[in-house]
């Protein structure tokens, strides 16, 4: 599938009318999905949130400078993604003073999502099958987190910082096997310890440091829930 910002020009104008001065621009793209199933109709939702300063006049090639931007970012990070992660991510982005892009220090939050009662040996096969792109990218990964709701696995987060002219020299690069099987083997071991857990919540968050998953420094959350009846005294 061809991701595109279709309405580019009108998103522009609107920031010419209101003299905005763009911050950044987050990017999410998000493909619906149900159950652990990802159906062949499945609608894929391009979102695009400008944070701006109102009021701060912008002459004519500033927002042409931030139209370029966007539509270098749609070809050299939006669609490269789509066709690696194929599912959920978001990409935030900023600009300089004369709306040209700040190629460093890009931000990118892709995750791999697990539908409600997705059974145990699902979520392994899928996390196993959905690994390899992170993996690539493992020397940009700054954590990896395990969120958990309703006593269950609902999704692995995955934080990125890189530059964007490395996303395709990272995207080509060969999976590191021995670093795949590291990443999956500490992941299966949460993922099956916590598959049973009587925690309501939890959000499990390793670092990562030179390519590698740090299980033993971790940031751990735990939300216990507890129910009474009206009734009960």
């Amino acid at each position: 599938m061809t991701i595109t910002i279709k309405k580019l020009d009108e998103y522009i104008e609107r920031l010419v009318a209101g003299n905005a001065f763009v911050e950044h621009v987050t990017i999410k793209v998000n493909r619906s999905q149900t159950g652990y199933h990802l159906p062949n109709n499945s609608k894929v939702h391009l979102n695009l949130e400008f944070e701006t300063s109102a009021n701060v006049p912008q002459d004519a090639e500033y927002y042409e400078n931030i139209k370029e931007s966007l539509y270098y970012i749609e070809n050299r990070v939006i669609q490269p993604l789509y066709d690696i992660f194929g599912e959920n991510y978001i990409v935030k982005i900023q600009f300089d003073c004369d709306g040209e892009l700040i190629q460093e220090g890009m931000e990118i939050v892709s995750h791999i999502h697990f539908g409600r009662d997705t059974p145990l040996h699902i979520m392994l096969r899928k996390i196993e099958g959905r690994l390899s792109p992170y993996v690539k990218m493992a020397k940009s990964v700054q954590n990896v987190t395990l969120k958990g709701h309703n006593y269950q696995l609902s999704l692995i987060n995955f934080n990125i910082i890189c530059n964007v002219k490395d996303i395709t020299a990272m995207l080509k690069e060969p999976v590191n096997t021995s670093v795949k099987a590291q990443w999956y083997s500490k992941i299966h071991l949460l993922v099956e310890e916590w598959n049973n857990t009587k925690d309501y919540k939890y959000e499990y968050s390793l670092p990562v440091t030179s390519g590698r998953l740090m299980v033993d420094i971790s940031k751990q959350i735990f939300t216990f829930r507890e129910e009474k009846r009206v009734s009960e005294k």
